[in-house]
């Protein structure tokens, strides 16, 4: 799961990942990465004009990448399976963009785990990867979450229910010139991590 405040960075890091993965190359010039699979990229919050708009200058095999907006269907209550029998056949790994429309509340553990289960069981049965994209709540001034695992919208599961979480903040929030980010990549088996980065056009790893 990536977390973070809209402009942060989360959707330019999987596509700067997802990226260097059809090139054979390093993220950001420094991690390792395994060869692009099939990938469906969906989003929740953004039409597929806005979609083709943010992937414009992402150099990404057309045959290995595809992606569909589905903010329009919001409405509807079994989206997710819809979801999933429109993904091409041939999908390995699913980015799914805006995940919290999903959840009926999602200030409740429970219904942020009804979602986790219900992606689990639909990973199983088609045998893929999944990235969820998700947001972090409104702020006002010092009102703030320290741990980063808590910065999730509306409850800690989506960080306890992840085998990787990576969260996204902005250095100086109030400054919307200032282009750092600090970066947490946070595991259930393994060290936390703090990485820094500076936010232009694409990420760049400092």
């Amino acid at each position: 799961v990536l977390i973070g405040a809209s402009g942060t960075g989360k959707t330019t890091w999987i596509l700067q990942v997802l990226e260097a993965m059809s090139r054979g190359a390093l993220a950001f010039g420094r991690f390792p990465t395994q060869p692009l699979p099939p990938t469906f990229f969906v989003s929740l919050d953004r039409t597929a004009e806005e979609l083709q708009l943010k992937f414009r200058a992402i150099a990404i095999p057309a045959e290995k990448f595809r992606y569909h907006g589905y903010r329009q269907q919001l409405q509807e209550k079994s989206l997710l399976r819809r979801i999933f029998t429109e993904m091409p056949a041939d999908t390995k790994l699913l980015i799914l963009d805006g995940v919290g429309y999903l959840v009926e509340k999602v200030i409740s553990q429970f219904h942020v785990g009804q979602v986790f289960a219900e992606l689990d069981k639909l990973r199983a049965d088609r045998n893929i990867s999944i990235v969820i994209i998700h947001h972090t709540p409104k702020v006002k001034g010092a009102d703030n979450y320290i741990d980063p695992r808590e910065k999730g919208l509306g409850s800690g599961a989506w960080c306890q229910m992840a085998a990787t979480s990576i969260v996204f903040e902005k250095l100086c929030p109030g400054d919307v010139q200032n282009p750092y980010r600090r970066v947490w990549v946070l595991q259930s088996d393994s060290a936390d991590q703090e990485l820094a980065f500076r936010l232009t056009n694409r990420l760049e790893w400092l």
